[in-house]
Formats: structure tokens, C-alpha cells, sequence
């Protein structure tokens, strides 16, 4: 009996310690600061510490002794008074732990440089206490003996499992027993291998065979992981170095928690060499120490998941659910929280919207009266609709009145959505691009592919939605650019909405649940960054028509067909040929996963959706075949940029805004491609209830890792890359993150879709769907708010009305000559391509910025400007001041006029007048300039045509009349097969002139009309068959 009691008593105190303890982590999550109070460092230490250059690092560096008020008592008595900086370490920086909890509240790290010292305080990491939290829930339910039930009966399911279940556990019994051995081993073992598919440039078991031969000359050590330790050394040794002076670090790990510099998925650096302390090419005294780091094989973290591989190949999870009750949950989620779950997930919701009010200068400025009353009411209106969304025309409705809503930002700011700078591309070339179809529908009825206003001519291909019939409409009934841009955006969310809700109706789900699955892909920060491009409003709807074509093959095939055609045309039409290429890989990711999945292959006609996919690829190809001529004539890139990759580390932003740190600093340059956010409502997945959707949730599941693994870094991803000709041209893998982010929608919807089922409740309805609403309107007007200080967005925005109102003091006429600005800060400010379409789209503009520059044109660019043009994604043709300008070639692309900044801006003004000056700029004329149409050169002076008509951007008349001698038409721009000549009507050659354009007239009178047609379907496809030729 005693005994029993003090069972009873341990048991109790147990449980009242562990909810404590949960209690306490919990408010420390949303109140940090009382950590510090607790975490008191030692006054007397503190004062007897004296602080200067030889000791900063003794006393900071080297162990996390001291909070922020003793450093800063320190610093005080220090030579360092009035002379230190405080920064907050995010969760990006290296030294940032979420493990070491001597270090929580302390100051981490500290450096001095040029007499100012900078201390970095380690603040406590809220994803340790989340973590924290969740395994007390699990202890609080093993004390609570709430799993000696289920552990009984999972003793008499494992000897009756099937054959093929006992094939997979032998195989999770075999990798567990292999990762045991290699993590005392903790070597990969090297393997001489000559097949493609095992080669060292993929797969760390293959023996590394390349040597670097120059004496005492450093090898490349990088990241590119080319050697293993003992190659290195042998090529170290091949070089001259006395391997007596060489020694290997393990390369600096953070472990599982913490971000790291190499991806653990990156299979091709384990156990590899990954840097040096000096970079390829250095010459080395034979005599200098020398350092390599290595990459170890992370032997825990693949021992750890063998064990999970393991531990679910023996359905060993089922012990944490309980039955008893009418949700099926975990044991260790209380019942009290689940069945309230949408009032902690409102709570949460209002904490994101509180935490942005608070610390985002200048973000409450969008939530004037009028704008929160049109979004509440926009938010009850969508709710009684929704009531009713068993009917198709309410679910058009409900998508037009939550996109409209949710976006509205633009409509009370009066902004188009081209003015959303998310990202840098958007102000350089999205918006510049927008706002030259836009002038070019309103004076031409029509957008060309062709533009003489940048570069010195360029085909504006694979990304510009220059093809679509959609586009040009819209812009043609809009009053004004605003207006356009945002109709088109608007047209494609509104529909893309509606058809991704039909799909996930079709799979299963309720109205109301499909309709919020949908809105949150639409309102992700993937989206929400993304549709700023003019681009990409045509690739999410071509994903939500091909979706819904394939769910509705079998019940309506020609209605299915249809709309996958139709959806693949306006992609080839209207959005980046990157996207376009992974919508057709999605596609057959998609049919194939499904075929293995019975609810969703009962739903699918194949033989319908092969036919409408091969009637799409011919449409596809006619529409891109003209970006191969980019590609056969391609300057400064060959397919060796180095690709952007997923890694393990950036599936942390599922759950992060990444727009504040952890300090709540602004982010003020975030990755769009990183921005994986979805919703709040993520937070159902944590529940983990089960649900009677365990085939789409498998699916979904399977379909994520999928995707995943093929954007990552990985040696299967490589091969395949390698192996398809223009597949090392995709520079970007991220761009598979709305694939990603809909697999994680369908699983958490299912989730969601359960949870309503049983909680059927009108408040728990209204709840879910005012969180999920404010959720997304709190990062639409954080991205989109120019208000907001501190965001790169707000500056670029104010930098554009800046260039605006630029553009009326520039009083000069370009009509047959260029224009180039000089002296910028740097290749995005103040006044560079593309972003100069801002200041003129009637002028002819040297510089370029471009993703496939022509080489004719880079050529030519580089003899007048040295400065770099990158070396990765779009390239710069710009200049910036302190590089070199040679103005005596400015001719080689028939520059007039130089329009420059003052500041700092030298360079040889010889042959150049000043004949403007206006603020901070100066314009400067070549008097000697070549003009871009002429007919040679008599007596030192250029002869000008009789007459020169451009009538569209892609049709050019001259004419020459009574011309007496065999004359040549000199056109300098650049060079391109798809131009067309003829000759009083008749058909003439185009001579590929240097790079430009000439053309040999006739005697007499010449009428030249040159034509652009990059639509011929026989130049095309030799054009295609050059290229994988080549390739």
C-alpha cells in the first residue's frame, strides 16, 4: 500500500512538474524577456573585467558568461565607452545556437574593427521551446500511462505482417545496421568507378581522379567538393608542397538544429575537401602552413534517421494515438486544446499581425478606415457565400471576392502590381518591360517580341509574355498602366482560385476546405513575392487549369482536354520557359504518382491526357522554339552558372515570414525563392489527427519528397542535368517551390477538412476563416506596403517616382543614334538598364539587362564599359563609376549621348560636349557619332537615308532614292535571322555585318522594308537542331 502511494506521489509530482514546466516555456515564447531576468549574470566579475583589443576576445568570445547588462557595464569602463555597437545574432548567422543554453541571453560573439567594437547578443531561440514543449506533451502522456494499452496490442501486429512489409523491414533493419557501422567508421569508403552515373563529380564513394598540375600552385578547395582528403594531399604533394606543412580540420558543423554553410543532403561533399585557407591559383611558398577543411560524413544525423526508418517500418506511431475519443489524435495533445484549436490558431494569427504592427515602421499606415472596413465586410460577405459554395457561381464569386480583397492593397494605394518590388528583377526589368507593352498596345494594337530600345536591339523571348493574346487584350480595354497590370493580375489569381477549388472538391474535399486551400496557395509568400513578376500570373493559372484538365479526364474528357491545352498555351505564352518546363515535368510527375494511388487513378482518363499533353507540346514548341536562336548566340553564359539549389536547412521557412528576425529587425533584402511561408493554418498539421484520407495524404506526401529531392543538389539530379541537353541552363531548382508548397496544401487540408467535420460549428467556421484571411492579409501589406521603412521594396518604389520625375528634365531626341547612362552607383542604381524604359521608352538605350544577352552585343558592350557584368542570372550592361569607360568606341554601338552622374563620374571627355545639367546629372554629346541607320561614310560625314520610318517596333522602311553606284544600308543592330528584307518587293539578303545588319541596294531608287518575324517555322527548327547539335 505504501508502495502504491508513493507510485501515486511520484507519479502526480511528475505530472505537475512536467505541466509546469510546459507552462513556463510557453510564456516564455511570447515573453523572452523574463528569461533575462532570471538568467542574472555576476555584477562583481563584471566590474573586474578590463576590456580592450588583446582581451575582447578572451572575455566574449570564448564562453557565454556575460548578459546584456553586464557586457554592457564592461564596455562602459572600457576604451570602448561611446564607441560599441549592440546587434542582435539572427538565426542566419553562424554563431546563433539553438543547443548550447549557457549561451541564451548571453553575449555570443564580438570583433573590433577600426576602433568601434560591435558585441552580438544570442537571443532565447523560440524554435528550442517549441521543441521543448512538444516533447513534454509526449513525457506528460508516457507518466500519464497512456500508452501500456497500445504497446500491448503492437506486439501481436508485428508477427503478422505481409511479405512485403517484412522485405521493407529487413531492408530498414539492413540500413540501420550499415549507418551503425559507418558511424564508428565514420569514413565513406572510396570505390575506382568509370560509369557516368558513379562519377566523383555526384556520388562520394566514387574516387575522386582529377589532379591540379602547376607547381606550388593551391588547387581549387571549395565547395564544389572536387577532393577527398587523401587526393588532396596527393595533389597537393604532385604540386611541391611538403605535406609536413599541410594539415585537415573538420569543416565548421552546427548540427541538426542549426543552419550549415553544406547542405547534409549534398551527398557529393561527404567526406570531401571543402576549403583552404588559400583560394585556386595562389602561389604558396613550400614552407607556408597550410589548412584544409573537411566535410565529415554526417554519420549522426544518417544513423538518427535509419532509426526513424526503422522505427515506422514497425508502425510504431500507432502508439501515440488514442481512439477513445472523437478525434483521433496523439495521446499527448490534451483534448481541451484540440477541440479549441481554432481559438489558439486565431491567437497566433493576431500575434503575427501585432508582432508585424509593432515592429515594421510605417506598416499600419495601410489599414486606414475605409480599407478595414472594405476587408471585414469583403470577409463576412465571403463567409455567407461560402455557406452556399456547393454551387459553382459561388465559388467564382467567393474567389473573386477573397482575391480582390486580400490584394486590395493596390487599389486604395493606386499602384500596379509591377510597382511591388519584391525583389530587384521586378524594378530592373519586370515593370520597365510592363510599361513598354503597355505604350506599344496603346500606339500599335499589338506587344512585339523585338525592342530597338534596349541594348542595340533585342529579342525580348521566354519570359516577357510578349505572345499573349490575354495580355494584350486586357491592356487594350484598360484606361491606364495601373489599371492593366492589375487587371491582368487579377484575372489569373481570380481563376486560378476558382479551378484549384474545383480540384481539391474533386479529390474530396468540402467547399469550405477547398476554398481555403486554394486561398492560402494563392496568399502564400511564394505567390505573394512572385506575382509581382509579369511572368508568373500566367504560370499559377496554367498550374490550377492543368490540375483540374487531369482530375476531370475521365468524368469530362473534352471539357478536360481542353483546359490542359489551353492551360500549357498561355504558360508557352505568357510565362518564364523555366516554369514552363517544370509545369510538363509536374505534369507526368503528377499522372505517373497517381496511377499507384487508386481514389485518384479511378479519377484519371489516360489516354485522354497523353493526347491533350501532346497536342500542348506542339503548341509549346512553336512558341519557344525562337528562344533557341538566344540560346545558339549566347554571350557571357554557357550553361556553367551555378545553379540554385533546395536545401534541408531552407524547409525551415515553411514555418518562418522571414521579413523579421529574430531581433525583429527588418529583412530588408529577403530570397523570394525562399519564401515558403503558407498560412497560419499550417499549425492543424502539428495535431496530427488521422483522417480518411490516407491515400491523398500519401500522395501528397510522396509527391513533396519527390519534388524535393530532384531540387536539390543531389547525384541522380546531376546526371539527369548532364545527361538532357539545356537542362544546365535552368539556374534556378528553387522555382519548384510552388510544387512543394501545393503537396503540403493537400495534406494539411485534409487535415483541416477532418477537423471541420467534426467541430461543425458555425463559430469554428467563421474562426478558421477570419485567421486564414488575416493571415494573408498581414504579408500581402508587408511585401506589398511602400511605406514600410527599411524594406528594399519601399526604397526601390521611392526610387522609381524619383526616376519619373527624372525623366521630364531629359530634353533630347534620340531617333537614329543611342543613349547610354554612365557613373551609377552600382549595376541597379541610379539610372540602369532595364529600369531606364522608366526615364524614356521612346529612346534608344545602350545598356541591357538581360538573363541570355546576345554576344554580338557583349562584344561590342565591352569595349566600351569594364564593368563586370556578373557571373550568374541576369547580366548587367551598365557602367559604374571608378570602372573604366572608353568613350573613343562609343561608336561600335552608335552612342549620342552620355547621360551621366556627377558624383565621382571621370573619363575621358574628349570629342564630347556638355549640353545639359540638371540636379546631380550631366548629358554629354558625341559629336563624331555613327548613326544606327546610314549609308556609309563620304567626305568623313555619315549619309543619312532619304527617309527613315520606323512604323513599328518590327517593321522598318528607308529609303534611297536615285542612288548611282552599289551602295550598302548599314543597320546597326544587332544581328538576327529572324529579320527580313526586301528591296522594292522583292526579297533581299541580310548581311551579318560585325555583329550588325547590311544590306547591298541596287541602282536607282530603293524602297528597303525590313520585317521581324521570329514565328518562321523552317528557321526555327534549324535553329532547335542546332542547338542539341551543339549541346
Amino acid at each position: 500500500m505504501k508502495n502504491n502511494i508513493a507510485n501515486f506521489n511520484v507519479k502526480n509530482f511528475l505530472k505537475i512538474l512536467i505541466v509546469f514546466t510546459i507552462c513556463f516555456l510557453t510564456v516564455l515564447l511570447f515573453q523572452p524577456s523574463i528569461y533575462d531576468i532570471i538568467n542574472k549574470g555576476s555584477k562583481q566579475d563584471a566590474d573586474s573585467q578590463i576590456l580592450n583589443i588583446e582581451t575582447y576576445e578572451s572575455i566574449f568570445n570564448k564562453s557565454c558568461k556575460y548578459n546584456l547588462e553586464d557586457a554592457e557595464r564592461i564596455i562602459e569602463n572600457s576604451i570602448y565607452k561611446d564607441k560599441s555597437v549592440l546587434r542582435i545574432l539572427s538565426t542566419d548567422a553562424v554563431e546563433f545556437t539553438y543547443t548550447d543554453v549557457k549561451c541564451f541571453s548571453r553575449i555570443r560573439y564580438s570583433y573590433e574593427d577600426k576602433g568601434i567594437f560591435y558585441y552580438f547578443y544570442q537571443p532565447l531561440p523560440k524554435r528550442t521551446l517549441v521543441f521543448l514543449i512538444y516533447f513534454l506533451l509526449i513525457e506528460l502522456a508516457i507518466v500519464s500511462n497512456k500508452f501500456k494499452q497500445p504497446f500491448e496490442q503492437i506486439k501481436s501486429r508485428v508477427l503478422n505482417f505481409s511479405g512485403f512489409k517484412r522485405v521493407f523491414i529487413g531492408i530498414a533493419i539492413g540500413f540501420f545496421g550499415l549507418s551503425s557501422f559507418m558511424f564508428f567508421y565514420n569514413k565513406i569508403p572510396q570505390i575506382e568507378s568509370d560509369i557516368s552515373f558513379l562519377n566523383s563529380r555526384f556520388l562520394s564513394i566514387a574516387k575522386p581522379q582529377q589532379l591540379y598540375n602547376e607547381s606550388l600552385t593551391m588547387p581549387i578547395f571549395d565547395k564544389s567538393c572536387k577532393y577527398s582528403p587523401s587526393s588532396a594531399l596527393n595533389a597537393l604533394e604532385n604540386n611541391g608542397f611538403n605535406l609536413q606543412n599541410i594539415s585537415i580540420k573538420p569543416y565548421f558543423e552546427k548540427g541538426i538544429l542549426n543552419p550549415v554553410a553544406i547542405d547534409f543532403t549534398n551527398f557529393k561533399c561527404w567526406d570531401r575537401i571543402v576549403g583552404a585557407t588559400y583560394s585556386q591559383g595562389t602561389k604558396v611558398d613550400v614552407n607556408e602552413k597550410i589548412i584544409l577543411y573537411t566535410n565529415p560524413f554526417p554519420r549522426s544525423l544518417v544513423w538518427l534517421l535509419s532509426f526513424l526508418v526503422l522505427f515506422l517500418s514497425f508502425r510504431i506511431q500507432d502508439v501515440l494515438y488514442k481512439s477513445d475519443t472523437k478525434f483521433n489524435a496523439p495521446f499527448y495533445i490534451p483534448n481541451f486544446l484540440i477541440n479549441n484549436f481554432h481559438y489558439l490558431l486565431l491567437i497566433i494569427t493576431l500575434y503575427q499581425f501585432f508582432t508585424f504592427n509593432t515592429y515594421l515602421p510605417g506598416y499600419q499606415l495601410a489599414f486606414r478606415p475605409l480599407y478595414t472596413v472594405f476587408i471585414l465586410g469583403s470577409l463576412y460577405l465571403s463567409y455567407l457565400f461560402l455557406r452556399d459554395a456547393s454551387n459553382e457561381k459561388y465559388i467564382i464569386i467567393v474567389s473573386f471576392i477573397l482575391i480582390v480583397s486580400s490584394y486590395s492593397y493596390l487599389l486604395f494605394k493606386g499602384v500596379s502590381i509591377n510597382e511591388m518590388f519584391t525583389d530587384v528583377d521586378v524594378y530592373q526589368s519586370q515593370l520597365p518591360i510592363s510599361i513598354l507593352q503597355y505604350e506599344q498596345v496603346k500606339s500599335f494594337g499589338d506587344m512585339f517580341t523585338w525592342s530597338s530600345n534596349l541594348g542595340a536591339g533585342f529579342q525580348l523571348s521566354g519570359q516577357y509574355a510578349s505572345d499573349s493574346l490575354i495580355r494584350q487584350f486586357l491592356f487594350s480595354v484598360s484606361p491606364n498602366f495601373n489599371f492593366a497590370t492589375n487587371l491582368y493580375f487579377y484575372f489569373h489569381m481570380i481563376l486560378g482560385m476558382f479551378l484549384m477549388t474545383l480540384f481539391l472538391k474533386e479529390i474530396g474535399f468540402s467547399s469550405f476546405s477547398s476554398t481555403l486551400g486554394s486561398f492560402i496557395f494563392f496568399t502564400s509568400n511564394q505567390i505573394i513575392t512572385w506575382a509581382t513578376f509579369l511572368h508568373y500570373p500566367a504560370f499559377i493559372l496554367s498550374f490550377s487549369m492543368i490540375l483540374f484538365g487531369i482530375i476531370k479526364s475521365k468524368k469530362s474528357p473534352i471539357l478536360s482536354s481542353l483546359t490542359i491545352v489551353l492551360g500549357f498555351y498561355i504558360s508557352s505564352t505568357g510565362a518564364h520557359l523555366q516554369n514552363l518546363f517544370f509545369l510538363y515535368i509536374y505534369f507526368f510527375g503528377f499522372v505517373f504518382i497517381s496511377y499507384f494511388f487508386k481514389s485518384l487513378k479511378n479519377k484519371i482518363q489516360y489516354k485522354f491526357l497523353f493526347l491533350s499533353v501532346f497536342i500542348s507540346g506542339l503548341i509549346s514548341t512553336y512558341y519557344t522554339m525562337p528562344f533557341f536562336d538566344l540560346l545558339n548566340n549566347l554571350g557571357d553564359r554557357g550553361g556553367v552558372d551555378t545553379a540554385k539549389y533546395m536545401i534541408t536547412d531552407n524547409l525551415i521557412s515553411f514555418l518562418n515570414n522571414r521579413l523579421l528576425l529574430d531581433s525583429k529587425d527588418v529583412i530588408a533584402n529577403y530570397s523570394i525563392n525562399l519564401q515558403l511561408f503558407i498560412s497560419t493554418l499550417l499549425l492543424f498539421v502539428l495535431l496530427g489527427i488521422r483522417t480518411n484520407n490516407k491515400e491523398i495524404e500519401k500522395f501528397s506526401i510522396v509527391s513533396f519528397l519527390i519534388i524535393y529531392f530532384f531540387s536539390t543538389d543531389n547525384p541522380i539530379q546531376n546526371f539527369v542535368v548532364d545527361a538532357i541537353p539545356g537542362l544546365s541552363l535552368i539556374s534556378n531548382w528553387q522555382r519548384t517551390a510552388p510544387f512543394l508548397i501545393f503537396a503540403i496544401i493537400i495534406y494539411l487540408i485534409s487535415k483541416v477538412d477532418t477537423f471541420l467535420t467534426i467541430q461543425n460549428k458555425k463559430t469554428v467556421y467563421l474562426t478558421i476563416l477570419f485567421a486564414v484571411f488575416l493571415s494573408s492579409i498581414t504579408r500581402i501589406n508587408a511585401f506589398y506596403n511602400v511605406d514600410i521603412q527599411g524594406l528594399r521594396s519601399t526604397y526601390l518604389y521611392s526610387h522609381v517616382q524619383d526616376l519619373k520625375i527624372t525623366s521630364s528634365k531629359i530634353n533630347i531626341k534620340s531617333e537614329n543614334s543611342r543613349i547610354l547612362s554612365v557613373c551609377n552607383y552600382n549595376e541597379h542604381l541610379h539610372i540602369t538598364p532595364d529600369a531606364t524604359l522608366i526615364i524614356n521608352n521612346d529612346l534608344y538605350w545602350a545598356g541591357l539587362y538581360e538573363s541570355f544577352p546576345n554576344i554580338y552585343f557583349t562584344n561590342k558592350f565591352k569595349t566600351i564599359s569594364k564593368t563586370f557584368p556578373g557571373s550568374s542570372g541576369g547580366r548587367y550592361y551598365t557602367h559604374i563609376r571608378e570602372d573604366s569607360l572608353i568613350t573613343e568606341n562609343l561608336n561600335n554601338l552608335n552612342i549620342e549621348y552620355l547621360l551621366a552622374r556627377k558624383d565621382n563620374c571621370e573619363f575621358d571627355k574628349s570629342n564630347l560636349i556638355k549640353i545639359d545639367e540638371f540636379n546631380n546629372y550631366e548629358i554629354y554629346q558625341n559629336l563624331d557619332v555613327e548613326p544606327i541607320i546610314h549609308l556609309g561614310q563620304k567626305n568623313n560625314s555619315f549619309i543619312i537615308p532619304d527617309n527613315i520610318e520606323r512604323i513599328n517596333p518590327e517593321l522598318i522602311r528607308v529609303e534611297i532614292k536615285e542612288n548611282d553606284a552599289e551602295e550598302t544600308l548599314y543597320i546597326n543592330e544587332i544581328y538576327s535571322q529572324f529579320w527580313q528584307a526586301s528591296i522594292n518587293n522583292t526579297g533581299v539578303q541580310i548581311n551579318n555585318n560585325n555583329g550588325f545588319m547590311s544590306i547591298n541596294l541596287i541602282p536607282g531608287d530603293n524602297e528597303v522594308v525590313l520585317r521581324f518575324n521570329n514565328k518562321n517555322l523552317n528557321t526555327n527548327f534549324k535553329s532547335l537542331i542546332s542547338f542539341f547539335r551543339e549541346s
